[in-house]
């Protein structure tokens, strides 16, 4: 088994592409199959993980799944969906399956699963990826504080909240958004990056979105997410200066 090579397999292309991007830049080689049938033909010598989507044309996620787990015992298969309820998780255990990941998710929720799915496939500690974020279970608090302690003497800061990597509410300054929009934070910056891959740009790191009389500025920080409202653009644009000359722990997605 080769441990630090990966199998991506999904019918698009843009995720497959997406993957690569994210994982190549660790250190780990990346095979990619646009099918579960193109998949197992690439199994020979067997990578240290699968990462699979679970509906593709052909044979879907889970029979590659339990394919794989008959001719390797032992190799992890991550499953991706954009649904991840409990009959799809029984399923799951049902044919071997490590992990299913409900998508879009960002590097920094997929890297740490990758690393520790490699080393329960060799038994072993697998070398830590360079994550661009911390788990979402272990966010920098001192680094959330730190910052909070500075947005809330800016001028003009109408709202901001610090959200964990799967969008929920963990700091708040003197006025908190609403905790919903923890989730519309992950999809955007998500959605940035795929985006991003299409046109060959830059990964982003901070997102500005601009209404009619607000501003809404959002980034990953400290292995979680940061939303603030401004008033106008002047004081997001203040806030991104601030936040690249501190050389503030931002994702690099």
């Amino acid at each position: 088994m080769t441990t630090q090579d990966i199998l991506v397999v999904d019918d698009s292309v843009s995720v497959r592409k997406a993957l690569e991007r994210i994982l190549a830049p660790q250190g780990l080689r990346v095979r990619t199959a646009d099918s579960g049938e193109d998949a197992l033909n690439q199994l020979d010598p067997p990578p240290g993980l699968v990462i699979a989507d679970v509906l593709m044309p052909g044979m879907s996620g889970l029979q590659l799944a339990e394919t794989v787990q008959a001719r390797y015992p032992g190799l992890p298969v991550l499953l991706m969906s954009g649904v991840v309820d409990e009959p799809l998780q029984q399923q799951a255990r049902r044919v071997g399956v490590a992990r299913v990941m409900r998508k879009p998710f960002t590097p920094g929720e997929l890297l740490p699963v990758v690393s520790e799915l490699l080393g329960a496939g060799t038994g072993t500690a697998a070398p830590t990826p360079e994550s661009p974020a911390p788990a979402a279970s272990d966010p920098d608090l001192r680094a959330w504080t730190a910052l909070l302690a500075h947005l809330n003497t800016q001028p003009g800061l109408l709202a901001v909240t610090l959200f964990d990597l799967r969008g929920h509410p963990l700091h708040q300054g003197h006025t908190p958004l609403p905790p919903t929009l923890g989730l519309y934070a992950r999809f955007l910056l998500t959605a940035a990056f795929t985006a991003g891959l299409h046109v060959e740009a830059r990964q982003p790191q901070i997102l500005q979105v601009a209404y009619e009389n607000r501003t809404l500025l959002l980034t990953e920080y400290a292995g979680g997410y940061l939303v603030s409202l401004w008033p106008d653009a002047s004081g997001a644009q203040a806030l991104t200066r601030w936040l690249r000359s501190a050389r503030v722990p931002v994702a690099a997605r």
